[in-house]
């Protein structure tokens, strides 16, 4: 730190300030920061692919879902026309015939009872999958919008920029043809 002082008692107010002034300023620490630039463009591009990348798997787990409900409406009219030979051969149990038939129709109906109840909580869980991937994919698509802004932001920074540096050249050119003439 240099500081200008001068013997001049006019000037003495001055002086002292100035000593003052480099005494706080001894005090100050600075810390140096690498500057580091942020490539927008690319960080707009990776953005965009993540949000494809989720829009590929929620259409993926989409179509899972629609599968698995095919598969369960499939199941559910197996069990559905099952009911229906349990119901009859109870009634034909009725009229006389095996018990082990029946017998063997309720084990069938169980299983297909069970398949159902397993499928419906494969269902579920693609529900909660397909939920899951779409608050990403709206996350994702919040910060896409952010980083769009502060591109938009930053181009309005650089031309107003621009803009300023321009006239300065410009000040700069009428100030250099000045001292030439003069």
């Amino acid at each position: 730190m240099m500081v200008n002082i001068g013997p001049s008692q006019r000037h003495k107010e001055e002086t002292l300030m100035s000593l003052k002034f480099a005494e706080r300023a001894k005090k100050v620490e600075t810390k140096p920061v690498v500057n580091q630039k942020v490539d927008y463009k690319v960080l707009v591009m990776q953005l965009q692919e993540e949000v494809d990348a989720n829009e590929d798997n929620k259409t993926k787990i989409q179509m899972q879902l629609d599968q698995a409900l095919e598969e369960l409406d499939k199941e559910r009219e197996v069990m559905r026309k099952l009911k229906e030979k349990n119901h009859k051969l109870e009634e034909d149990l009725m009229d006389g015939i095996t018990a082990s038939a029946a017998e063997e129709f309720n084990k069938e109906l169980n299983t297909k009872e069970e398949e159902i109840g397993s499928m419906e909580e494969k269902l579920e869980k693609y529900k909660k999958s397909l939920h899951i991937l779409k608050e990403e994919y709206d996350e994702l698509t919040e910060k896409y919008g952010k980083v769009k802004t502060e591109v938009k932001e930053l181009k309005k920074d650089k031309e107003a920029f621009q803009e300023e540096r321009d006239g300065f050249e410009k000040e700069m050119t009428m100030v250099r043809a000045e001292m030439k003439e003069a």
